[in-house]
């Protein structure tokens, strides 16, 4: 019966550890787009200086 908490507790632990990577991983595809938006701001910038 012990066994059984124990692993339930050990499987949201690792559900945790995934949802933390998604996290990051999502907070990384948000400062690309924002990256890509200055980048992308920073060539209209030039097109339109020339």
């Amino acid at each position: 019966m012990n066994d059984s908490k124990h692993i339930v507790k050990k499987k949201s632990t690792e559900n945790q550890g995934i949802r933390d990577i998604v996290q990051k991983i999502e907070n990384r595809s948000l400062q690309f787009q924002t990256f890509n938006l200055h980048l992308q701001s920073d060539k209209q910038a030039i097109a339109i200086g020339k």
